[in-house]
């Protein structure tokens, strides 16, 4: 079995912008240490390894999968793909799906070799939030736009020893699930059956979904008015006109409102804060007009932010996302194949709602 990586300048493999600057290989049973090749600089030497006439696994194999794609490369055949995450996942859908954390779990957090390593990647992480630190300082003074390190502007001396360590880890992570998942009954049949799932999500995301590019901000502006108009009545009913501190979004705030509205809220949970705290399920419960109408609101909200950012670029939990309506003019939504705890398949954006 052949261990596979890639570093990579973003996560949206359908812009050339975000493609794989590094490819990581690593065969347990005949090297010491793994190779890291650059792309495009040794690229014959990237499509020898992905030739080889042996099984490939990465972290999350359809990510690394279209990356090499997109690249220019020729990739093994779907009967030889295979994925740790998908083996964690199946083993223990409760725990940790990230390949560090799950090292951690298993052997512990001392430095590598004794424990999983994690000092390589907070190392990585530390130079990237210094860096960004940095450049939010100059621009500052240039008044020029921010544009955020990645992967490919870390210094060697970091990037080499944390991509090297990914595959080896990824090695020791699966020699020890591996046996795991061979003695437990039924489940090599699970994961024989996730594998075949696996290839058929990497055809749904390399085909995407047809998008109408000029219905598309038609369709924005439409529920952008609708969010706006359900907002107000919202603030209508809670009697908060005039007040600027009110926001319909929190629901700390709605559940004073309902209490000052006479609504009995016992059922409902309780924040950190001590205020009721209004999640959909106790929004559903209470009979009041005033909920009819947040439930609405909320509605339009979440297909705003689904629609919103298929044409516009977007910033969250600190990724900065290109547009995901692609320069083909399609919408390759990543269909998360270990993301719901339900084990129902679940897709980012998510085009679902």
């Amino acid at each position: 079995m052949i261990e596979v990586d890639v570093e990579t300048r973003g996560l949206q493999w359908y812009y050339p912008s975000q493609e794989m600057f590094l490819a990581q290989f690593f065969d347990g049973d005949q090297m010491e240490t793994a190779e890291l090749l650059r792309h495009p600089q040794d690229s014959s030497h990237i499509q020898d390894w992905l030739d080889a006439d042996d099984g490939f696994r990465a972290w999350n194999s359809k990510f690394d999968l279209h990356m090499l794609e997109a690249a220019g490369y020729r990739l093994p055949d779907p009967s030889r793909w295979h994925d740790g995450m998908v083996v964690r996942r199946i083993l223990d859908e409760r725990r940790s799906m990230g390949l560090q954390g799950t090292g951690d779990e298993i052997f512990g957090t001392a430095p590598w070799p004794e424990g999983a390593g994690g000092e390589f990647e907070r190392a990585l992480k530390d130079w990237l939030t210094e860096e960004t630190k940095r450049r939010r300082e100059a621009v500052k003074k240039s008044g020029e736009k921010l544009v955020k390190p990645t992967y490919a502007d870390v210094p060697q001396q970091i990037m080499t020893p944390y991509a090297a360590h990914d595959v080896e880890l990824q090695r020791r992570v699966m020699d020890v699930l591996d046996p795991k998942l061979e003695a437990a009954d039924r489940l090599p049949e699970v994961y024989a059956l996730e594998r075949d799932v696996l290839a058929a999500l990497f055809d749904v995301e390399r085909r995407g979904m047809g998008c109408d590019s000029d219905l598309l901000p038609k369709l924005e502006a439409q529920i952008e008015r609708q969010l706006c108009e359900r907002s107000e009545r919202v603030i209508k009913l809670a009697r908060r006109e005039g007040d600027e501190n009110f926001n319909p979004n929190s629901k700390a705030q709605l559940g004073e409102v309902f209490e000052e509205l006479g609504v009995d809220l016992s059922f409902c949970k309780t924040t950190k804060a001590g205020k009721k705290s209004l999640d959909a399920e106790s929004l559903e419960a209470i009979d009041h007009e005033l909920a009819r109408a947040e439930e609405d609101r909320r509605a339009a909200e979440t297909m705003f932010k689904m629609v919103y950012p298929l044409g516009h670029c977007t910033t969250k939990r600190g990724i900065d996302w290109e547009p995901f309506l692609a320069p083909d003019g399609r919408i390759h939504a990543d269909q998360n194949q270990v993301g719901a705890r339900t084990g129902r398949i679940s897709t980012s954006p998510n085009v679902q709602n």
